[in-house]
């Protein structure tokens, strides 16, 4: 066929075997041409089969439901067709068959009729062969037909043209049928049954109805019964399951919605959403909501909001603002994707300083990188020099101004003129000395050359001295980079000799089922009663060194000095109701410094979690030491979490050494998991060798969203200590360059 022309090569039996052709053509409106603009998925979901391409053409026209245009247009592979591309081309002359248009290109094989070629011309396949269109052309007795046109009687045949010398069962001009398709035997008008056998076993597979016009649509790809009747693939409705879902709709029983696909516009059959999402949503269905991105699709990234929060996924807004250094330039909502130019601070409200050659200021602090003008002065470049001095950093000081009036604080001339006995711009010359000043200065500098000189001299002998009376192996100021100096060099004390530990020590915990009243000593550190000097750094070295000797003795008996069982008070842990909240029976939260949670209503036990404050070198509860969580803490944990609005989880300890779960995963693995009233979503987790990142979203009804990142160390065996200190140095590094905009305590636990 030729798109242009909708001409349709239909081949044939003849009476004596050979192979007739006949040529139709389909009314100008509805040729190929028209056909093409009509969907596959309309095609092969719902055409007739045994019509020809003009009657296909036009009950497509009249009487295809406008909702059929939503079900999914995919190419079918070469020599198929239909819904989900079942049907096969296999009878179509030269196998060639257009998936798109579904009708044989070329025609059909001798013996097989209609546009999907899928009819035996022996058969007809509905009530008295009305819409039959095979080529057979021989009555019952073994006639031949003769041509239709060659009688005097004009009919109207199903196809709508010339059907040459095939047997058909056309209008007559009464207006009706025989029983069987006929033919003409003779130009007399003679005319006999062709004796078509009815097909009432049975329509082709995927096929049924009167005809075998129409595809089944069943679950599971099971045929339909004659009537249709099956359970309804997923995208279909309806008794026969011929109604493509609804827009809006799809999967079985089209039960399924699409709200957040772009126009409702979905797939009936799988969901994905064909136009994409719509704001706040991503993914093929559109079912993930926007992470630290918004818009359509989520396609937009977040800027830098406030505390590392989230924007809102619709529309971007910084509920609380931006980060400082950065603004928004609409002032509708607070996208906050734009750096500050010539200000900074918070929403970038503060105007810069003069920094040096128009610089940008640092967009946080204010600060100018390179100084100041000239001018100007503080690190800020703010303020105007104060008076009698100019220049650079305003470190300059006026020179002999008249009426000591000062300079001006840029270029240092005086304005008003010189005292008298100076002269020059600024004022520095005197007149009746003008000669003398290169002598003056050339003296002078020599003087403070030897001066210096002197001076230094007089420092190493004192040094020197006081040198003999320390330790003769202590350094002055020795300091890490010295000690590695010294290492290289082939001191006699090896500082990493033996570094690893060679076999386990005893652990002063048994490992028992979780509540167990062990009362064994514990293996974390604690105060120890016998209050140790601090070592210096310069004398670190040699300390070392000292308690290496004779097998490391001096470490062996500090060790022994540590204190043994618990030292402090812990009744509350004890209280029977919060034994199952205790993994082992010895250690458990001190009473003065446990982390007491708000109680929950009707739970009067709910403030114990096993978790205690710890000081910082440089404030109060910087720390919180608690215990790895077990099932019945996961909730608690989470809420002490939330309570002090922790950012920073440190985890020492893999969920399971050697064959015992050490600590329940209290985090999904993948997107949200609830926990009490509080739900956690994994943003994303970056896997290093030694450690992995989690960054979470933890948020709460009615309460703004919080980022927490958990640092988990994942090679520290249980009662042992890291191979090589390097690997610990460099998750350190993460933990500390990870600096949220608040005070909360770091949260450890093993």
């Amino acid at each position: 066929m030729t798109s242009g022309q909708g001409d349709l090569k239909l081949s044939g039996h003849g009476v004596g075997g050979g192979t007739r052709t006949r040529e139709r053509r389909a009314p100008a409106d509805l040729r190929a041409d028209t056909l093409s603009t009509v969907p596959q998925n309309q095609l092969a979901h719902s055409a007739p089969l045994g019509f020809s391409t003009s009657w296909l053409a036009e009950q497509w026209q009249h009487n295809l439901p406008c909702n059929m245009q939503r079900l999914s247009v995919k190419a079918c592979p070469t020599g198929t067709f239909g819904w989900r591309c079942k049907l096969s081309c296999a009878n179509c002359a030269e196998k060639a068959c257009d998936p798109v248009k579904a009708q044989c290109l070329q025609g059909c094989l001798p013996g097989f009729y209609g546009p999907h070629c899928l009819f035996e011309s022996d058969y007809m396949y509905n009530a008295k062969g009305i819409k039959y269109l095979g080529d057979k052309n021989v009555t019952k007795s073994g006639k031949s037909c003769v041509h239709w046109s060659k009688v005097n009687r004009k009919f109207q045949f199903e196809e709508g043209d010339d059907p040459q010398n095939f047997c058909r069962n056309p209008i007559v001009p009464t207006g009706g049928y025989k029983n069987n398709p006929w033919c003409y035997t003779s130009e007399n008008e003679d005319l006999e049954d062709c004796e078509i056998k009815y097909r009432d076993d049975g329509c082709p597979r995927q096929l049924f109805g009167d005809g075998c016009l129409k595809e089944c649509h069943c679950k599971n790809d099971t045929k339909c019964d004659r009537n249709g009747v099956c359970n309804c693939a997923a995208g279909w409705e309806g008794d026969t399951c011929q109604q493509p879902c609804e827009h809006g709709k799809y999967g079985f029983a089209c039960k399924e919605s699409c709200p957040n696909c772009l126009n409702e516009d979905c797939d009936p059959e799988t969901g994905i959403c064909r136009q994409g999402c719509l704001a706040g949503f991503t993914g093929p269905m559109c079912t993930k909501v926007c992470v630290f991105t918004y818009g359509e699709n989520c396609a937009m990234p977040c800027g830098k909001c406030l505390n590392g929060t989230m924007c809102d996924r619709f529309n971007g807004h910084c509920k609380l603002g931006c980060q400082p250094g950065f603004t928004s330039s609409n002032t509708g909502v607070s996208l906050c994707d734009e750096e500050c130019e010539g200000r900074y601070g918070k929403n970038c409200k503060t105007k810069c300083g003069a920094c040096r050659n128009k610089a940008q200021c640092d967009k946080i602090t204010g600060e100018c990188p390179n100084g100041c003008q000239n001018g100007f002065a503080t690190k800020f470049c703010n303020k105007i020099c104060d008076s009698h001095y100019y220049g650079k950093d305003c470190a300059q000081q006026c020179g002999k101004c008249k009426d000591n009036q000062s300079c001006d604080p840029f270029t240092g001339g005086c304005r008003s003129g010189c005292v008298e006995g100076h002269s020059g711009f600024m004022c520095f010359q005197r007149m009746a000395e003008d000669n003398d000043s290169a002598s003056v200065a050339l003296y002078g500098g020599i003087g403070a050359a030897i001066a210096i000189v002197l001076l230094l001299l007089l420092f190493c002998l004192v040094y020197k001295k006081r040198r003999h009376k320390n330790l003769s192996v202590s350094k002055t100021n020795r300091d890490v980079a010295y000690v590695d100096d010294h290492m290289n060099r082939g001191e006699s004390c090896l500082l990493l000799e033996d570094s690893r530990v060679g076999s386990e020590p005893p652990s002063h915990v048994r490992e028992e089922d979780e509540n167990a009243k062990n009362q064994e000593p514990i293996y974390v550190n604690v105060t120890n009663r016998k209050q140790s000097m601090p070592v210096p750094v310069p004398d670190l070295y040699d300390y070392i060194c000292k308690n290496k000797e004779r097998s490391c003795e001096g470490f062996i008996r500090e060790f022994e000095e540590l204190p043994m069982g618990l030292l402090a008070q812990c009744d509350i842990a004890r209280k029977p109701e919060n034994k199952s909240k205790n993994r082992y029976g010895n250690i458990v939260a001190y009473d003065h410094s446990r982390v007491i949670l708000d109680p929950l209503p009707n739970e009067p036990f709910s403030d114990y979690v096993n978790a205690n404050f710890m000081d910082g070198y440089s404030r109060k509860q910087m720390y919180i030491a608690s215990q790895g969580p077990n099932k019945v803490m996961i909730r608690d944990f989470w809420r002490m979490v939330w309570q002090h609005r922790v950012s920073k989880i440190v985890m020492l300890t893999n969920l399971h050494e050697v064959g015992k779960k050490k600590c329940e995963q209290y985090w999904p693995d993948e997107g949200t998991q609830k926990y009490g009233d509080l739900s956690v979503l994994l943003v994303n987790a970056t896997k290093y060798s030694d450690f992995v990142i989690r960054t979470f979203e933890l948020t709460k009804e009615g309460e703004n969203s919080r980022i927490v990142k958990q640092f988990h160390f994942t090679t520290w065996s249980d009662h042992g200590a890291p191979t090589y200190p390097t690997t610990l140095l460099a998750f350190r590094r993460k933990v500390v360059n990870f600096k949220p905009e608040d005070t909360a305590p770091i949260l450890s636990h093993c």
